[in-house]
């Protein structure tokens, strides 16, 4: 996609920066989003792009990385362009010091398409090595800015071998290593003679999908997944998870790789296991965790942005007393000495602002439900990455009594079965 010139241009590049840390650079380049107006807190810009990076580090291959956060400190979505002199550890794939970092900043109240597009086009074209040569020795941001906005394009010679691949590609945020990932392999695919297509499982939801004449045909699916999917189409298939680090690593050799090693999911237990054997070197539960994660962040986000224009709407219009109680206290004091409540309101006839407080009584329903939800969508997912699709259900149920022990769903230790508002509703004791 073509780059907006309001989203990145000359102001926003420094060709010689002096930072030596991740930290330092992360500190540059909120101070530059703060100077050219694009947030209104440094510290917290610099807290997003850390809170980013614990989550998997942002750094690729060759010396570049692109840290990016979304936080309702943004004002104004801005693409940030860093060079610094000395090579500054990143944790990057390769080992190797990160010279370039390509930042992104999206308001957090407003991560839809632009974000996820702006990501994925970047991503794509920092897997060509010219697009990458070309922009560690630009000489002036004006060559920065016109080699961004170019379009990088590939060729993809395919030779008629009849010879067909299909893959999945899911990092943990469903966003960079995605899109690079796909990229990657049918560039290679392509060069080694094979007709491949890979799907992209990210924060899009799913694209590309696998068609299923392709899938039919296959000789093989590459599974490039730092989280779970659903692998009941794959059953009887020839499958080699791989998890997205060895893709961008050496992407012709995980498909030789594939060719050779792959085995045919649902023949022995050891299938089960295919997360385990994929990704990065995690541990097979912490790769469960982050799948459910994953699932789990838009409720949290959701729920949160809506607690926060309750919060923010009710103190500015009833002080920093209000409380969200049965009586829903308005925090101000009568002269009586008991708290205002919705009661009082309504009693002196002040419909706009009791009407006001229905309404955000209704918006802090919802965010409540949002947090709620969380806990049961995590552990469904969880179990979705470990047994796939008819694990969520049960899980999500069982997590939610978990985290509701006053839902009525408990046995009473006084002896007593309890099913408040079920089809039991015992008390005696045994």
């Amino acid at each position: 996609m073509e780059i907006d010139h309001k989203l990145f241009n000359e102001s926003h590049i420094v060709l010689e920066s002096k930072a030596k840390s991740q930290q330092e650079a992360f500190q540059e380049l909120a101070e530059l989003a703060f100077k050219l107006g694009y947030v209104t807190s440094v510290e917290a810009l610099v807290a997003g792009f850390t809170k980013r990076e614990s989550e998997s580090s942002t750094g690729f291959e060759d010396g570049f990385a692109i840290p990016h956060a979304l936080i309702p400190e943004v004002t104004k979505p801005a693409i940030l362009f860093l060079r610094m002199a000395n090579g500054v550890d990143w944790k990057s794939m390769d080992g190797k010091p990160t010279k370039i970092a390509i930042a992104i900043i999206i308001p957090g109240d407003k991560a839809t398409e632009l974000h996820l597009d702006v990501l994925s086009s970047i991503s794509v074209k920092l897997v060509d090595k010219g697009f990458r040569d070309n922009l560690k020795h630009a000489k002036t941001p004006q060559e920065v800015l016109t080699l961004m906005g170019s379009d990088v394009k590939q060729s993809k010679k395919v030779v008629p071998t009849g010879k067909t691949i299909v893959g999945v590609s899911a990092c943990t945020t469903g966003v960079v290593h995605t899109y690079m990932c796909k990229e990657l392999l049918e560039q290679a695919g392509a060069k080694m003679g094979y007709n491949i297509h890979i799907e992209c499982q990210g924060q899009k939801g799913l694209e590309y999908e696998i068609p299923k004449k392709m899938l039919d045909e296959a000789e093989v699916v590459i599974l490039a997944n730092d989280v779970g999917i659903d692998m009941d189409r794959f059953i009887g298939k020839k499958v080699y998870p791989c998890g997205t680090a060895p893709v961008v690593k050496d992407a012709e050799k995980v498909i030789k790789d594939a060719l050779a090693k792959g085995y045919i999911y649902g023949e022995s237990n050891d299938n089960s296991d295919f997360i385990a054997n994929s990704g990065r070197g995690k541990p097979a539960i912490l790769k469960h965790l982050l799948s459910g994660v994953s699932y789990m962040i838009p409720f949290v986000v959701f729920a949160g942005l809506c607690f926060a224009i309750m919060s923010g709407i009710a103190k500015g219009t009833y002080g920093d007393g209000f409380g969200f109680g049965s009586s829903w206290n308005i925090g101000q004091t009568a002269a009586d000495g008991h708290v205002i409540t919705l009661a009082d309101w309504g009693a002196t006839k002040n419909f706009n602002l009791l009407q006001m407080a229905h309404v955000l009584m209704i918006i802090n329903n919802i965010a409540n439900i949002g947090f709620g939800l969380m806990i049961p969508i995590m552990g469904g997912y969880i179990a979705f990455s470990i047994a796939g699709r008819p694990a969520i259900a049960p899980a999500m149920i069982v997590t939610y009594m978990l985290v509701n022990p006053g839902s009525g769903l408990w046995w009473d230790f006084n002896g007593a079965l309890n099913l408040n508002g079920g089809v039991i509703d015992a008390h005696q004791p045994f």
